[in-house]
């Protein structure tokens, strides 16, 4: 006897719909746990980029009896003999002196006490694009705005490190943020500003909030006639400045004023997208927090050594609320970002 053929059974149309979604529904999982560990990995390497610069900082401010980095010194400052800053030397890991443009950021000074291990103020980039042409950049001596053409598509690590310094109230800043800024200087005798008001904490005995209070972030350019002309640009390029989102405290009111960015609300959707500058004094070269691979979240150094993270969507003040409430909120913002706040202040 001869067996009987088997019959070859077709799959059905349910059952064909039923195998390609549980393909789909497979392969959106792995792409959401590719994107996970991606974005894991991005923000591990930041925050470890982060760790050794706020140590570097502290040792810094250890070796100087507790005065802090200064945060950036106006390039004339370094040939006004009525400054703390009339010649001073900055030398690049070779020993070659650096011209003023190029030692006015932190990066330089700071460049030392990190064993002049240069691409760790890239690491927010993970681009090996930009790192690869600040190596040779080096070679070339060129290392800020001072030996530079962005026009040129030339970069510049003191002109564009993906991290940058909350100079404003960290260290002191003379060269940025304005006129409200620049004639509150820290370091001149303080009777010579308005009202005898210094924004900036320059000794680490200042800081009144160490643990919440930051002094590194990624950042973005604010005005994009700095970037360099690389097109298409690997990401959006940083400042060495990390803007605070306000810069004028009434101690009178306890009101936080002169806004310098905000979150973008798309008004169609009502969502909040990045940050962008909203202030007047943002000019040139200068920059605002940017989160460029955590969603809403960027990482930050505090004062005390630690790091953490800031949500972008926190920085939204509800147009909606009273004078009062907005006020309040403004300064429990500003608790992570002035040295001199306690509490809410």
């Amino acid at each position: 006897m001869h067996a009987m053929p088997r019959s070859k059974r077709a799959f059905t149309i349910l059952e064909l719909i039923f195998v390609i979604t549980a393909i789909l529904i497979l392969a959106s999982l792995v792409l959401v746990s590719f994107h996970k560990i991606t974005s894991a990995a991005n923000n591990t390497a930041s925050a470890s980029a982060l760790r050794q610069i706020i140590t570097a900082w502290s040792n810094y401010n250890a070796d100087h009896d507790g005065r802090l980095l200064p945060g950036y010194i106006n390039p004339a400052d370094f040939t006004d003999v009525n400054s703390p800053w009339n010649g001073m030397i900055v030398r690049n890991e070779n020993g070659d002196q650096l011209v003023a443009a190029d030692r006015s950021s932190y990066v330089w000074r700071l460049a030392p006490y990190l064993g002049y291990k240069m691409d760790i103020f890239a690491a927010d980039y993970k681009s090996s694009q930009i790192t690869a042409k600040f190596d040779t950049e080096l070679l070339n001596h060129q290392y800020g705005p001072g030996t530079v053409n962005p026009a040129s598509g030339e970069l510049g690590i003191a002109l564009v490190p993906s991290f940058g310094i909350n100079s404003i109230f960290v260290g002191g800043n003379d060269y940025q943020g304005g006129s409200y800024v620049t004639d509150r200087t820290p370091w001149r005798d303080s009777s010579l500003n308005p009202n005898g008001e210094v924004l900036a904490a320059t000794r680490f005995s200042q800081i009144k909030n160490a643990s919440t209070l930051i002094v590194f972030g990624p950042t973005a350019q604010a005005n994009l006639s700095m970037l360099p002309n690389i097109n298409p640009p690997p990401v959006q390029f940083g400042s060495p400045e990390l803007r605070p989102p306000y810069i004028e405290y009434n101690s009178a009111t306890g009101e936080w004023m002169q806004e310098q960015w905000a979150l973008d609300v798309n008004n169609a959707t009502d969502a909040i997208d990045d940050l962008i500058a909203t202030g007047g004094d943002i000019s040139v070269g200068e920059g605002v927090p940017i989160s460029r691979w955590n969603g809403s979240n960027f990482p930050t150094a505090q004062a005390d050594g630690s790091v953490g993270t800031q949500d972008t969507r926190d920085y939204y003040v509800n147009p909606s609320n009273t004078a009062q409430q907005q006020s309040a909120y403004k300064r429990k913002l500003m608790a992570a970002w002035w040295p001199f706040a306690t509490g809410l202040n």
